[in-house]
């Protein structure tokens, strides 16, 4: 983003976000050792999608009724009721489901970020604007309370993420800035050839743009925290779709905010008309169920008021799609949603997510814990700093069930300059990088996967290493990545 967009987009998220209903546009470190998105990496290389595959093929938009207006609320097209149901996850038509997820149990590993999502499955990242070289602010994060789950307690990572009666409850406290809580499943979404469905239920009780908010990305490598829409959180991923959920709606209501592709790092806003708006609780047992389809060529975003009901289209548009196979992300997005609003420390449930198509394989991927470096006034932080002298760190059980196409070692950066680490694993070559993004971003979070040669990773505990021989930075979400390294159970 260049400087003066994001100077303009400061002063304007910063004023109170008015509830007026308008049609608009929207806008780790983690070691990763990747079998990617395709075969050489690249986001538009893939297979063909399943001959046994009952998904609508060829980009074709669900038919629905215009809109109406009752007063200053719009009142959506309403479609079928979602009734086709895989596993647990709610589909509105005949579907080949791929991945399903309605969480019936907590599978913690203490050694990853996951909390209490299977580290098998599911990936963790959490990003957040405290990030100040002189004043040793490195990634740092408060506890939040996560409302839900037995335990008003306040919990810092990895134990903001919880599972309990079905659902996904996870907590941020923003602590005034801007912050992002990423979670992804390891397996590709694919569309070659056809249109996709996404599906998820989440309690979308977002009080606008400034405040907290769920997210959608799909995004053509693993990368952590790959996207927070807000002034100074700007992880950009290389090449992703995705929208917002920050309502432009009345209280109590919400709806689509705001829809984004990057190509290359480059972020660019989808114009679409916003159709309406839905009603939402913020309850644990009344969440919004929304289905997202997706082809090459058109994008169509539908959900339900919350606790159920028909499926209201939101929004649909024409969009040129920067990837065809990728993993999908729910993100809990924040910035200062304490200012104007009571969402500063806010817990989002989510349930039954899941997405047709293709089996390919799994992804498999190795954390490196938070480095939890307690610090005044309850902060801990999570980033590592890096200088002139290597910083090792750890990604332990690092394995695979079968040969990877590609391995990476992904994290999420802070860079007051343009000095991008130079990384190595297991005491093997350094990988220098020349610096990847458009030379403007600066002091903020960025995304990013270095290639790994299969060769210089172990099975088992991998060292990674960081260097930087000029300015200091900070890296954080660190993960070793292997794509296609296991096949889908």
């Amino acid at each position: 983003m260049p400087v003066r967009r994001r100077a303009e987009q400061a002063l304007r998220t910063e004023r109170r976000p008015t509830r007026r209903r308008v049609a608009l546009s929207m806008l780790c470190a983690t070691v990763v050792l990747v079998a990617s998105c395709s075969d050489d990496d690249q986001s538009n290389a893939g297979t063909t999608s399943s001959p046994k595959s009952r998904a609508i093929a060829g980009g074709d938009p669900v038919t629905t009724a215009p809109s109406t207006t009752t007063g200053d609320e719009s009142q959506p097209a309403q479609q079928s009721t979602p009734s086709h149901r895989s596993g647990d996850c709610l589909f509105s038509r005949s579907v080949d489901v791929a991945f399903c997820d309605s969480f019936d149990g907590p599978n913690p590993d203490p050694s990853t970020r996951s909390g209490a999502l299977d580290p098998d499955v599911w990936g963790v990242s959490r990003t957040n604007t405290a990030n100040n070289l002189g004043q040793q602010q490195h990634n740092d994060w408060l506890p939040a309370h996560v409302v839900g789950c037995g335990s008003t307690a306040a919990a810092l990572p990895p134990n903001d993420v919880r599972i309990c009666d079905g659902k996904l409850f996870e907590a941020v406290n923003d602590g005034t800035g801007q912050s992002t809580l990423a979670m992804y499943p390891k397996q590709p979404f694919d569309i070659v050839g056809r249109t996709g469905t996404i599906v998820f239920d989440v309690t979308a009780n977002s009080q606008g743009n400034h405040a907290a908010w769920p997210e959608f990305w799909w995004t053509d490598q693993p990368v952590p925290a790959p996207h927070g829409t807000s002034s100074s959180n700007t992880p950009f991923a290389r090449n992703s779709f995705g929208f917002t959920m920050t309502g432009n709606c009345p209280d109590g209501y919400t709806g689509v905010g705001g829809i984004e592709t990057t190509r290359d790092y480059v972020p660019t806003e989808v114009e679409f008309e916003n159709q309406g708006c839905l009603i939402t609780r913020g309850s644990a047992d009344k969440l919004n169920h929304f289905e997202v389809r997706i082809s090459e060529t058109h994008v169509e975003i539908s959900a339900t008021d919350a606790g159920g009901g028909p499926l209201k289209l939101l929004a649909a548009t024409d969009v040129s799609m920067p990837l065809t196979r990728g993993v999908i992300w729910i993100e809990d997005v924040h910035y200062n949603g304490g200012k104007f609003n009571d969402q500063g420390d806010h817990t989002f449930v989510w349930d039954k997510v899941g997405f047709d198509g293709p089996t390919p394989y799994r992804d498999l991927t190795f954390d490196v814990q938070d480095a939890l470096v307690p610090k005044d006034s309850g902060l801990t932080s999570l980033g590592y700093l890096v200088e002139a002298k290597p910083r090792a760190v750890t990604a332990h059980g690092v394995h695979w069930l079968q040969t990877p196409k590609t391995a990476y070692v992904a994290f999420n950066l802070y860079s007051a300059d343009l000095t991008f680490p130079d990384v190595r694993v297991n005491g093997a070559t350094w990988h220098t990088t020349p610096w990847p993004f458009p030379d403007d971003f600066t002091n903020t979070v960025h995304t990013y996967a270095v290639p790994i040669p299969l060769d210089e990773i172990k099975p088992g505990d991998n060292t990674i290493e960081f260097r930087t021989p000029t300015s200091a930075v900070v890296v954080m979400n660190i993960n070793i990545i292997l794509i296609a390294a296991a096949p889908v159970p």
